[in-house]
């Protein structure tokens, strides 16, 4: 399973798992270790699962050692699903979470956590917001209240880097970067949970992410997406779902309309690899 592992402060159960699957981007890392040692909420672990050939990772989190509970494992094995799934297998923490290493905590963001989850005992998971380095809406427009997550609304108020759950499930390792199919592991994942549990979003919980323009995305991120979102709709096969896989087809292919009517040569082909890649993912998944 790993080549090497080190653990630092371990020997206190925390409250919180934050379980980080990384590849080859030690200062992205740094940056979001630098924040959790600002986090007023202190009963909390970190699991950094590194996929990296190089110790430049390793080194990083030495650099923290002192300051934070934290378990690094080395593996061999590509995938994101794959090296949660393994950091999940050592996670102490009642509540789960899993930060992309390029995304950070606000001081409050764990102290939020845990009143949510102190205040909603039953919920499996709660989903809260993605935001700039300033609170405002990244991604897209998230609700400004609380509300339960259904098998119809969760796709419109959610992400993995601000989901924090209770559940034991594991990722499905044929999604995700790395994986066949590139993305919507996170999907796949809260649409298990919210059929059989209680799944909820609120805006009091804020993580910060760097801000992508769609226009920008590079291509193999479009090709990505857009398979994963296909596959999962597929091993999915339900109501809501071909619901979902409709409007999305929809808007896509009125996206790729608007960009080729005025001219817009890049962004008509990211459309357009959008909206080719979802089908692709959708015929090619086979469902067991």
């Amino acid at each position: 399973m790993s080549s090497s592992e080190s653990c630092t402060g371990c020997l206190d159960k925390p409250l919180i798992s934050l379980i980080v699957a990384t590849l080859d981007r030690c200062s992205d890392v740094d940056r979001l270790l630098d924040s959790l040692t600002r986090q007023v909420f202190k009963e909390f672990e970190v699991i950094l699962i590194d996929q990296s050939k190089d110790t430049n990772t390793q080194k990083v989190v030495e650099k923290y050692g002192q300051l934070l509970n934290i378990r690094y494992v080395r593996i061999a094995e590509a995938g994101t699903s794959n090296a949660r799934n393994i950091g999940i297998g050592f996670a102490q923490g009642d509540i789960k979470a899993f930060p992309d290493d390029d995304c950070l905590y606000y001081p409050e963001t764990l102290t939020n956590v845990n009143y949510l989850f102190n205040k909603h005992k039953n919920a499996d998971i709660i989903v809260g917001k993605v935001c700039d380095i300033d609170g405002n809406n990244l991604l897209r427009k998230w609700p400004k209240t609380s509300r339960k997550m259904t098998r119809f609304n969760f796709y419109f108020m959610f992400s993995a880097v601000s989901l924090f759950s209770r559940s034991s499930g594991r990722f499905d390792v044929e999604f995700g970067p790395g994986s066949i199919y590139g993305a919507a592991e996170d999907a796949d994942y809260l649409y298990k949970e919210i059929k059989n549990g209680l799944c909820l979003y609120s805006p009091e919980i804020k993580v910060y992410h760097a801000e992508e323009k769609t226009d920008r995305m590079p291509i193999g991120k479009v090709k990505n997406y857009s398979m994963g979102l296909g596959a999962f709709c597929k091993k999915n096969l339900e109501f809501p779902i071909v619901i979902l896989f409709m409007l999305s087809l929809l808007y896509i292919t009125f996206c790729l309309l608007l960009a080729m009517l005025n001219k817009r040569e890049n962004e008509y082909n990211l459309f357009k690899m959008g909206l080719t890649m979802r089908i692709k993912g959708f015929l090619s998944y086979k469902r067991g």
